[in-house]
């Protein structure tokens, strides 16, 4: 653990660049309007495949900055929470970015039609609640590192 305190703000830069940048890119790889054919353009697979390492990125930020935040000895008992909730919402947006990076351009080879519906029902409630949980989660973590930021004399 460590190791991953002493490189908690380089995962920080390196995660929050690759986040930033596909998410500009894929505004010009892939057109959601069209996704049967833009998904399984090379330029959007590679986007997506690089945001899912961003995602996973991010579990390991959560660590480090958990273990380079938490309280000794007790502290607050929104550390621990927040970081269950956050590590859960960061693996479900991993999952969607996943989805995104392998099944949707198959589904755009065999099935097309499949994705020119708009999403109802149990995939609706599942990608809604997968973001909901990973901003929650995100805000709690955020709001405790500073909490425990302040504690400690550190803003």
């Amino acid at each position: 653990m460590e190791e991953l305190r002493g490189s908690a703000a380089q995962l920080c830069i390196v995660t929050g660049t690759l986040t930033a940048l596909t998410s500009a890119i894929g505004r010009f790889v892939s057109d959601p309007s069209r996704l049967a054919e833009t998904s399984d353009d090379p330029a959007a697979v590679i986007n997506g495949v690089v945001a899912l390492i961003a995602s996973l990125l991010l579990v390991f930020v959560l660590l480090a900055l958990y273990g380079e935040h938490r309280e000794p000895r007790g502290g607050h008992r929104l550390g621990p929470v927040a970081l269950k909730v956050a590590l859960v919402g960061t693996v479900l947006l991993a999952g969607d970015f996943w989805f995104e990076a392998f099944v949707v351009p198959y589904l755009a080879d065999v099935a097309p039609a499949a994705l020119g519906g708009d999403p109802g029902g149990a995939l609706l409630v599942g990608a809604v609640s997968s973001f909901i949980v990973f901003a929650v989660g995100w805000l709690l973590f955020g709001i405790e590192a500073y909490r425990v930021g302040r504690c400690h004399g550190r803003r």
